[in-house]
């Protein structure tokens, strides 16, 4: 058997996660974003596309390049096969991550809400303090209870701000 076949079912996971988050988003009306609060982005201009307000996707492109993520969220879940116990735990964690980066990201692009800009950081956030937490227990030796509760602590802490 092929080693790559093993990412099959991953790929028709994330292409069915994306298309359900596009045809959700697609088969809203276009004012459905207009009472949220919006986005602090909105003040100075958000990003390079501009914010189409006739479609419920408010930023096209951005909301479909943020979907890349979900693929690579699949692929990591997807080594389970190929690592030790420990590592496809951090492994899950990083997947995880990737795929609340690109579903959020998509919401955030799509809506240009305040709750769509936090999921959005949200995702970035959790991936971030992973590398971060994961680095200090190589260097540090850290045990993995103390990793993971300082993984929580950061996440609560970047989550406040």
């Amino acid at each position: 058997m092929c080693k790559t076949s093993g990412y099959i079912l991953p790929l028709l996971i994330a292409v069915t996660i994306s298309l359900v988050t596009l045809v959700a988003l697609v088969i809203l009306p276009s004012n459905v974003w207009n009472n949220w609060n919006p986005a602090t982005c909105l003040r100075t201009g958000c990003f390079c596309e501009s914010v189409n307000v006739q479609s419920p996707i408010r930023q096209t492109a951005n909301t479909y390049s943020s979907l890349a993520f979900v693929f690579s969220g699949m692929i990591l879940l997807a080594q389970r096969k190929d690592i030790k116990r420990l590592a496809y735990g951090y492994s899950a964690i990083m997947g995880i991550s990737c795929l609340i980066i690109g579903i959020g990201s998509a919401f955030y692009h799509a809506s240009l809400t305040f709750i769509g800009q936090f999921f959005d950081v949200f995702g970035m956030f959790l991936l971030a303090a992973f590398m971060l937490v994961y680095a200090l227990e190589r260097i540090r030796n850290l045990r993995l209870p103390t990793t993971l509760a300082l993984y929580l602590l950061f996440n609560i802490f970047l989550s406040g701000l």
